[in-house]
């Protein structure tokens, strides 16, 4: 997913939803992605899709990877050719490297706001909402969940350079450390 297929699929989306109407807000997207002047109302919905995308690939369970890309495509791609490139992208990898695409494609269109979440074991989809909720609001940047079995129990969050310690394995440490 690049930045240039990011901005045509919106373009293409625009006309097919507004028809003439929407012809100047595809030219102007257009001309973002061939990078005539910068148009921040463009790139900001760029990096709204994206995060939008890559909440709702959070939403998921955990065994969405599990399926068949085939069934992961039909689940997730949609109507509109943004819909189709993301179900592209969610159909051709695994969870971290679909991710790793959607933080890619956001920060091309801007500072995004990065909060990694690792937890000792997975996370249900309620729990991961209740801590993206906690985090950041909506829309504000991506979330990225990573299972660390090191980590024995609890977890960690990465968020703005820094980092807080609420697992099992940190406790025994600062533990031994005191000692």
């Amino acid at each position: 997913m690049t930045r240039e297929a990011v901005l045509e699929a919106m373009a293409a989306d625009v006309l097919i939803k507004k028809g003439e109407e929407g012809k100047k807000e595809a030219e102007a997207i257009l001309r973002e992605r061939n990078r005539v002047g910068r148009n921040e109302k463009v790139r900001a919905s760029a990096r709204e899709l994206i995060i939008r995308a890559a909440d709702r690939l959070n939403s998921r369970p955990d065994d969405f990877f599990s399926k068949s890309s085939i069934e992961r495509l039909h689940a997730f791609g949609g109507e509109t050719a943004f819909g189709k490139l993301v179900g592209e992208t969610v159909a051709s990898g695994s969870y971290e490297a679909c991710m790793r695409t959607l933080i890619r494609a956001a920060k091309s269109f801007g500072k995004t706001k990065l909060v990694t979440v690792q937890a000792a074991t997975a996370l249900d989809v309620e729990t991961k909402a209740r801590i993206a909720k906690d985090l950041m609001n909506p829309g504000e940047g991506i979330i990225l969940f990573r299972i660390r079995p090191s980590l024995l129990g609890g977890m960690r969050v990465f968020q703005d350079g820094a980092m807080t310690d609420k697992s099992v394995r940190g406790r025994v440490t600062q533990l031994f450390q005191s000692i």
